[in-house]
Protein backbone atom coordinates (compact mmCIF):
# COMPACT_ATOMS: atom_id res chain seq x y z
CA UNK A 1 0.00 0.00 0.00
CA UNK A 2 3.01 2.35 0.56
CA UNK A 3 4.46 1.82 -2.69
CA UNK A 4 1.36 2.07 -4.49
CA UNK A 5 0.49 5.69 -2.53
CA UNK A 6 4.42 6.45 -3.62
CA UNK A 7 3.40 5.83 -7.29
CA UNK A 8 0.20 7.63 -7.28
CA UNK A 9 1.29 10.32 -5.39
CA UNK A 10 4.78 11.11 -6.89
CA UNK A 11 5.06 11.48 -11.09
CA UNK A 12 8.70 11.39 -9.97
CA UNK A 13 10.31 8.44 -11.53
CA UNK A 14 10.47 5.48 -9.14
CA UNK A 15 13.74 3.60 -8.85
CA UNK A 16 13.80 1.31 -5.57
CA UNK A 17 15.66 -2.22 -4.79
CA UNK A 18 13.43 -4.58 -2.62
CA UNK A 19 13.71 -8.27 -0.85
CA UNK A 20 11.05 -10.81 -1.54
CA UNK A 21 10.59 -13.60 0.71
CA UNK A 22 9.12 -16.76 -1.24
CA UNK A 23 6.93 -19.35 0.00
CA UNK A 24 10.02 -21.88 0.21
CA UNK A 25 11.68 -18.96 2.44
CA UNK A 26 14.34 -18.33 -0.15
CA UNK A 27 14.97 -14.79 -0.72
CA UNK A 28 15.38 -12.82 -3.99
CA UNK A 29 16.07 -9.34 -4.47
CA UNK A 30 13.92 -7.03 -7.34
CA UNK A 31 14.74 -3.98 -8.86
CA UNK A 32 11.91 -1.77 -9.86
CA UNK A 33 12.52 1.02 -12.37
CA UNK A 34 8.85 2.83 -12.50
CA UNK A 35 7.08 6.09 -14.54
CA UNK A 36 3.67 7.41 -12.97
CA UNK A 37 1.64 9.18 -15.97
CA UNK A 38 -2.34 10.25 -16.23
CA UNK A 39 -4.09 10.10 -19.85
CA UNK A 40 -6.27 12.93 -20.78
CA UNK A 41 -9.25 11.71 -18.83
CA UNK A 42 -7.02 11.55 -15.54
CA UNK A 43 -6.26 7.61 -14.76
CA UNK A 44 -3.37 6.84 -13.53
CA UNK A 45 -0.56 4.91 -15.79
CA UNK A 46 2.12 2.94 -13.99
CA UNK A 47 4.72 2.05 -16.60
CA UNK A 48 8.11 0.32 -15.78
CA UNK A 49 10.38 -2.30 -15.39
CA UNK A 50 10.99 -5.39 -12.59
CA UNK A 51 14.36 -6.66 -12.54
CA UNK A 52 15.74 -9.89 -10.79
CA UNK A 53 19.24 -8.88 -8.95
CA UNK A 54 19.56 -11.48 -6.44
CA UNK A 55 22.78 -12.77 -8.31
CA UNK A 56 24.12 -9.25 -8.36
CA UNK A 57 23.05 -8.72 -4.98
CA UNK A 58 25.06 -11.96 -4.02
CA UNK A 59 27.75 -11.40 -6.00
CA UNK A 60 28.59 -8.22 -4.57
CA UNK A 61 28.10 -9.76 -0.98
CA UNK A 62 31.10 -11.96 -1.88
CA UNK A 63 33.03 -9.41 -2.83
CA UNK A 64 32.61 -7.76 0.51
CA UNK A 65 33.33 -10.45 2.34
CA UNK A 66 36.15 -11.11 0.25
CA UNK A 67 37.70 -8.02 0.39
CA UNK A 68 37.37 -7.90 4.57
CA UNK A 69 38.77 -10.92 4.87
CA UNK A 70 41.65 -9.65 2.65
CA UNK A 71 41.87 -6.62 5.10
CA UNK A 72 42.18 -8.80 7.87
CA UNK A 73 44.80 -11.25 6.37
CA UNK A 74 46.72 -8.39 5.81
CA UNK A 75 46.37 -6.96 9.56
CA UNK A 76 47.21 -10.50 10.85
CA UNK A 77 50.49 -10.42 8.18
CA UNK A 78 51.44 -6.87 9.57
CA UNK A 79 51.39 -7.91 13.06
CA UNK A 80 53.76 -11.26 12.31
CA UNK A 81 56.07 -8.41 10.69
CA UNK A 82 55.83 -6.57 14.03
CA UNK A 83 55.75 -9.81 16.26
CA UNK A 84 59.40 -9.24 17.53
CA UNK A 85 59.06 -5.93 18.98
CA UNK A 86 55.48 -6.86 20.50
CA UNK A 87 56.90 -9.65 22.42
CA UNK A 88 59.93 -7.84 23.95
CA UNK A 89 56.72 -5.15 24.57
CA UNK A 90 54.97 -7.77 26.40
CA UNK A 91 58.48 -9.44 27.66
CA UNK A 92 59.68 -6.36 29.46
CA UNK A 93 56.38 -5.83 32.19
CA UNK A 94 56.68 -9.83 32.47
CA UNK A 95 60.39 -9.46 33.48
CA UNK A 96 59.93 -6.63 36.16
CA UNK A 97 56.56 -9.05 37.66
CA UNK A 98 58.79 -11.81 38.01
CA UNK A 99 61.46 -9.40 39.76
CA UNK A 100 59.19 -7.96 41.57
CA UNK A 101 57.63 -11.06 43.19
CA UNK A 102 61.28 -13.07 43.75
CA UNK A 103 61.93 -9.64 45.49
CA UNK A 104 59.20 -9.90 47.88
CA UNK A 105 59.40 -13.51 48.52
CA UNK A 106 62.97 -12.36 50.10
CA UNK A 107 61.21 -9.87 52.21
CA UNK A 108 58.34 -12.42 53.13
CA UNK A 109 61.18 -14.88 53.54
CA UNK A 110 62.99 -12.91 56.50
CA UNK A 111 60.43 -13.20 59.65
CA UNK A 112 59.94 -9.64 61.38
CA UNK A 113 62.14 -7.51 59.10
CA UNK A 114 59.52 -6.89 55.96
CA UNK A 115 59.30 -3.36 55.84
CA UNK A 116 55.58 -3.03 55.52
CA UNK A 117 55.93 0.37 52.73
CA UNK A 118 58.70 -2.39 50.75
CA UNK A 119 55.76 -4.76 50.15
CA UNK A 120 53.48 -2.13 49.43
CA UNK A 121 56.06 -1.06 46.71
CA UNK A 122 56.44 -4.57 45.47
CA UNK A 123 53.10 -5.20 45.07
CA UNK A 124 51.96 -2.25 43.52
CA UNK A 125 54.47 -2.14 40.78
CA UNK A 126 53.37 -5.89 40.21
CA UNK A 127 50.12 -4.44 39.53
CA UNK A 128 51.42 -1.72 37.73
CA UNK A 129 53.35 -4.09 35.53
CA UNK A 130 50.32 -6.56 34.98
CA UNK A 131 48.07 -3.89 33.69
CA UNK A 132 51.00 -2.45 30.82
CA UNK A 133 50.78 -5.96 29.93
CA UNK A 134 47.35 -6.47 30.00
CA UNK A 135 46.91 -3.43 27.80
CA UNK A 136 49.42 -4.21 24.95
CA UNK A 137 47.40 -7.89 24.47
CA UNK A 138 43.90 -5.82 24.87
CA UNK A 139 45.07 -3.59 21.69
CA UNK A 140 46.66 -6.51 20.35
CA UNK A 141 43.34 -8.47 20.33
CA UNK A 142 41.35 -5.63 19.13
CA UNK A 143 43.44 -4.84 16.19
CA UNK A 144 43.71 -8.63 14.74
CA UNK A 145 40.42 -9.85 15.26
CA UNK A 146 37.38 -9.91 12.65
CA UNK A 147 35.34 -7.45 12.92
CA UNK A 148 32.63 -5.44 11.29
CA UNK A 149 33.94 -1.57 10.28
CA UNK A 150 32.37 1.07 12.41
CA UNK A 151 32.91 4.33 12.41
CA UNK A 152 34.03 7.00 15.38
CA UNK A 153 34.76 10.92 15.33
CA UNK A 154 37.77 11.42 16.91
CA UNK A 155 41.33 13.64 16.90
CA UNK A 156 44.11 12.03 14.92
CA UNK A 157 46.49 12.54 17.74
CA UNK A 158 44.51 10.03 19.19
CA UNK A 159 44.73 7.75 16.48
CA UNK A 160 48.54 8.25 16.71
CA UNK A 161 48.73 7.80 20.25
CA UNK A 162 47.02 4.24 20.23
CA UNK A 163 49.12 3.33 16.78
CA UNK A 164 52.44 3.44 19.39
CA UNK A 165 51.49 0.82 21.11
CA UNK A 166 52.49 -1.33 17.89
CA UNK A 167 55.02 0.89 15.99
CA UNK A 168 57.27 1.80 18.84
CA UNK A 169 58.30 -1.55 20.03
CA UNK A 170 59.73 -2.37 16.34
CA UNK A 171 61.47 0.94 15.86
CA UNK A 172 63.62 0.61 19.01
CA UNK A 173 64.15 -3.01 18.02
CA UNK A 174 65.61 -1.98 14.83
CA UNK A 175 67.27 1.31 16.45
CA UNK A 176 65.20 3.55 14.41
CA UNK A 177 64.03 6.55 16.12
CA UNK A 178 60.79 7.48 15.60
CA UNK A 179 59.27 11.35 15.38
CA UNK A 180 55.50 12.63 15.95
CA UNK A 181 54.92 16.34 14.12
CA UNK A 182 51.27 17.75 14.97
CA UNK A 183 50.19 20.99 14.02
CA UNK A 184 47.61 22.48 16.55
CA UNK A 185 44.10 23.35 16.46
CA UNK A 186 43.75 20.03 13.75
CA UNK A 187 39.90 18.83 13.34
CA UNK A 188 38.55 15.93 14.24
CA UNK A 189 38.13 13.19 11.35
CA UNK A 190 35.41 10.40 10.91
CA UNK A 191 36.90 6.97 10.41
CA UNK A 192 37.77 3.34 11.52
CA UNK A 193 40.42 3.75 13.50
CA UNK A 194 41.84 -0.13 13.68
CA UNK A 195 41.57 0.34 9.31
CA UNK A 196 43.86 3.52 9.80
CA UNK A 197 46.01 2.13 12.18
CA UNK A 198 46.54 -0.34 9.68
CA UNK A 199 47.28 1.84 6.84
CA UNK A 200 49.61 3.76 9.12
CA UNK A 201 51.44 0.40 10.39
CA UNK A 202 51.91 -0.63 6.94
CA UNK A 203 53.85 2.56 6.08
CA UNK A 204 55.54 2.89 9.17
CA UNK A 205 56.82 -1.15 8.19
CA UNK A 206 57.69 0.27 5.01
CA UNK A 207 59.40 3.08 6.39
CA UNK A 208 61.19 0.99 8.67
CA UNK A 209 62.49 -1.47 5.78
CA UNK A 210 63.72 1.29 3.80
CA UNK A 211 65.56 2.76 6.84
CA UNK A 212 67.23 -0.45 7.63
CA UNK A 213 69.25 0.40 4.57
CA UNK A 214 70.18 3.97 5.11
CA UNK A 215 73.29 5.68 6.47
CA UNK A 216 73.70 5.84 10.22
CA UNK A 217 72.99 9.70 10.31
CA UNK A 218 69.26 8.88 8.02
CA UNK A 219 68.24 6.50 10.57
CA UNK A 220 65.37 8.01 11.67
CA UNK A 221 61.50 8.27 10.87
CA UNK A 222 58.95 11.28 11.19
CA UNK A 223 55.30 11.06 11.36
CA UNK A 224 53.34 13.95 10.56
CA UNK A 225 50.13 15.18 11.00
CA UNK A 226 49.35 18.34 9.41
CA UNK A 227 45.90 20.11 7.69
CA UNK A 228 46.28 20.70 4.08
CA UNK A 229 45.16 23.94 2.22
CA UNK A 230 42.27 21.79 0.90
CA UNK A 231 40.91 21.43 4.53
CA UNK A 232 41.77 17.55 4.66
CA UNK A 233 44.09 16.06 7.30
CA UNK A 234 47.15 14.44 5.99
CA UNK A 235 48.79 12.23 7.86
CA UNK A 236 52.38 11.19 6.53
CA UNK A 237 55.61 8.81 7.24
CA UNK A 238 58.88 9.97 6.12
CA UNK A 239 62.10 8.49 5.94
CA UNK A 240 65.25 9.14 4.90
CA UNK A 241 66.11 5.64 2.75
CA UNK A 242 67.02 5.43 -1.50
CA UNK A 243 63.31 6.78 -2.39
CA UNK A 244 60.72 5.54 -4.41
CA UNK A 245 62.18 4.90 -8.48
CA UNK A 246 60.00 5.71 -10.92
CA UNK A 247 59.35 1.96 -12.36
CA UNK A 248 58.37 1.45 -8.62
CA UNK A 249 56.33 4.15 -8.26
CA UNK A 250 54.33 2.94 -11.89
CA UNK A 251 53.57 0.14 -10.14
CA UNK A 252 52.82 1.12 -6.61
CA UNK A 253 49.53 -0.14 -5.42
CA UNK A 254 49.05 -2.92 -7.89
CA UNK A 255 48.10 -6.00 -6.05
CA UNK A 256 51.11 -8.69 -5.63
CA UNK A 257 53.97 -5.72 -6.47
CA UNK A 258 56.50 -5.72 -3.71
CA UNK A 259 60.32 -4.77 -3.98
CA UNK A 260 60.39 -6.95 -0.51
CA UNK A 261 62.06 -10.65 -0.77
CA UNK A 262 59.06 -12.02 1.92
CA UNK A 263 56.13 -9.38 0.96
CA UNK A 264 52.63 -10.36 -0.30
CA UNK A 265 52.62 -7.26 -2.44
CA UNK A 266 48.80 -6.36 -0.34
CA UNK A 267 49.60 -3.93 1.95
CA UNK A 268 49.41 -0.75 -0.31
CA UNK A 269 46.62 -2.42 -2.58
CA UNK A 270 44.54 -2.60 0.55
CA UNK A 271 45.80 0.45 2.37
CA UNK A 272 44.37 2.50 -0.67
CA UNK A 273 41.02 0.49 -0.48
CA UNK A 274 40.52 1.42 2.70
CA UNK A 275 41.20 4.84 2.15
CA UNK A 276 39.05 5.02 -1.26
CA UNK A 277 36.39 3.89 1.39
CA UNK A 278 37.10 7.23 4.01
CA UNK A 279 36.88 9.56 1.07
CA UNK A 280 40.60 9.88 1.51
CA UNK A 281 44.01 9.12 -0.77
CA UNK A 282 46.95 7.90 -0.88
CA UNK A 283 50.30 9.28 -2.59
CA UNK A 284 53.76 9.81 -1.93
CA UNK A 285 56.75 12.53 -2.55
CA UNK A 286 60.23 13.04 -2.31
CA UNK A 287 61.34 13.41 1.18
CA UNK A 288 63.90 16.40 0.97
CA UNK A 289 67.56 15.69 0.80
CA UNK A 290 66.80 12.09 0.16
CA UNK A 291 64.02 9.34 0.84
CA UNK A 292 60.34 8.93 0.39
CA UNK A 293 57.33 10.24 2.50
CA UNK A 294 54.08 8.18 1.96
CA UNK A 295 51.26 10.59 3.12
CA UNK A 296 47.70 9.84 3.28
CA UNK A 297 44.37 12.04 3.69
CA UNK A 298 41.32 12.04 5.90
CA UNK A 299 38.40 14.65 5.04
CA UNK A 300 38.07 17.03 8.02
CA UNK A 301 34.79 16.96 10.22
CA UNK A 302 33.55 20.54 9.58
CA UNK A 303 33.66 22.97 12.42
CA UNK A 304 35.25 20.49 14.79
CA UNK A 305 38.64 22.51 14.83
CA UNK A 306 39.85 22.63 19.11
Amino acid sequence: MLLENRLVGDEEPLDVEYRIVRPDGSIRYVHSIARVSRDAEGRTQVVGTLHDITERRNAQEEIRQTQERMTQFSRLSTMGEMAAGLAHEINQPLTAIANYAQALQRLMAQPGAADPEDVELALSQIAAQALRAGEVIRRLRAFVKHREAHTEVLDAARLISELMTFAEPDTRLNDIPIRIETEDGLPRVACDPVQIQQVLLNLIRNAIDATNEAAPSDRTITLRVRRESTGAIEIGVEDHGKGISDDVAQHLGNPFFTTKATGTGLGIAISRSILRAHGGRLSHRATPGGGATVFFTLPAMPGSEK
